[in-house]
């Protein structure tokens, strides 16, 4: 009797052990994905772990990715690893049926975890459409045109089904060209506020009318959630329009970015009411229809490449500058800071506020701290590696799906 449970307990702890081995393995294959395949975790999801159970090796977690979840599987098959597969392939549930979603606040908050005291990641606005994933309490989790995930609460979006978004991205639609607007509920300025607007808002629109108690042009439109209005016509320009626009120059993109002079600097901020170093910039190329990467971090990968100059000579207006610190032996690089380049040494950034500074020394604007942690430069404009809007299915009907 001795003997067997002797014999038992050692293999019981052979399998166990066995199993812990096995649990290893997988999770050296789980990195070994995301290496691959998801290396920047902010615009796609894998979130998977492995650990010993009963025996077997439980797979927990989530993604977007159905393709790495069967690698996973498949993986394990051939290394003979018993598994109980708990991963879960978003959407699910009710969110299979409608797995979109458009914004429906002049700019809404987009949270990095489903609670509204958790930092704020980034920002979308108005009549911007959404991928949903997933749902936690009021939160829901999306991801916005440049594949950016982050928590937003049920206030700051109207779900959709396949059909509503197609009938809404064929919709007859406005784009905000002021930097702030508003709607209001008859062809009056005088009369009550529905929403505020900000630049790069869109909005469904009707008819054109002039109002009864102001001599002014009125645009009848409709908010996502069904709410109706007016906007002033001068406030707004036709959404084709606006995507179908030439392509942007240099000084169509400084004068955007100069228009947002002195907006506070806001971290997650991508609008008009406070923005930081990216979200400058960011806006500044959508306005013109070019669509940028969310982080700093990510859009010094865009466009052609400019070495570190610090005579500035190599670079032009329009430029993006990207400052941080510079790859060691013992040390990655990390951008933390970038900036629009103005020409004769002057940038234009996100910083405190949006202000002018310059890079070349006896200037009164002279930013030391910039200069000395200047890393490179790329030129967006003309790069065919910049998405233009109209190319993108997330604002036009009839292309691609946006499921995954």
């Amino acid at each position: 009797m001795k003997k067997y449970l002797l014999f038992s307990l050692s293999m019981l702890l052979l399998i166990a052990c066995n199993t812990g081995r096995q649990a290893e393995l997988l999770q050296g294959h789980i990195a070994d994905l995301k290496a691959e395949f998801v290396p920047d975790k902010r615009v796609k999801l894998f979130e998977v772990e492995a650990e010993e159970k009963q025996g077997k090796v439980l797979l927990t977690g989530k993604t977007t990715l159905p393709e790495l979840k069967q690698r996973l599987l498949s993986f394990a098959s051939q290394n003979g690893v018993e598994v109980i597969d708990s991963i879960r392939v978003l959407p699910q549930g009710e969110l299979e049926k409608t797995p979109f979603g458009v914004v429906n606040l002049s700019v809404a908050n987009l949270r990095s975890q489903p609670r509204h005291s958790a930092e704020l990641s980034t920002q979308a606005l108005m009549g911007t459409v959404l991928r949903v994933w997933d749902k936690d309490g009021d939160f829901y989790l999306v991801q916005t045109p440049d594949d950016y995930f982050g928590w937003m609460d049920d206030g700051g979006f109207v779900l959709l089904d396949s059909s509503g978004l197609a009938d809404y991205l064929s919709s007859e639609r406005w784009m905000v060209a002021q930097s702030y607007a508003f709607v209001f509920q008859e062809p009056s300025v005088a009369s009550q506020k529905v929403t505020d607007l900000v630049a790069g808002d869109i909005l469904s629109g009707q008819t054109t009318r002039t109002g009864t108690l102001s001599p002014q042009a009125f645009i009848s439109v409709s908010l996502p959630d069904g709410r109706t209005g007016y906007v002033l016509k001068a406030d707004v320009q036709p959404f084709s329009a606006w995507l179908n626009r030439p392509e942007p120059t240099a000084a169509d993109i400084i004068a955007t970015g100069l228009e947002m002079m002195g907006r506070p600097y806001l971290w997650g901020g991508t609008s008009g009411k406070g923005m930081d170093c990216s979200g400058f910039t960011k806006m500044a190329y959508f306005l013109n229809g070019l669509q940028l990467p969310r982080d700093a971090s990510q859009q010094v990968h865009c466009g052609e490449l400019l070495e570190k100059d610090t005579t500035l000579a190599s670079y032009r207006p329009a430029d993006l500058l990207f400052f941080g610190r510079e790859a060691t032996a013992e040390q990655k690089e990390r951008i933390w800071h970038v900036a629009l380049y103005l020409g004769d040494g002057k940038i234009l950034h996100a910083s405190d506020r949006v202000r002018i500074q310059s890079l070349r020394r006896n200037d009164p604007d002279f930013a030391e701290d910039r200069l000395k942690t200047l890393v490179r430069g790329r030129r967006v404009l003309g790069a065919s590696s910049v998405p233009r809007v109209k190319e993108l299915p997330w604002y036009t009907a009839g292309q691609q799906s946006l499921r995954r």
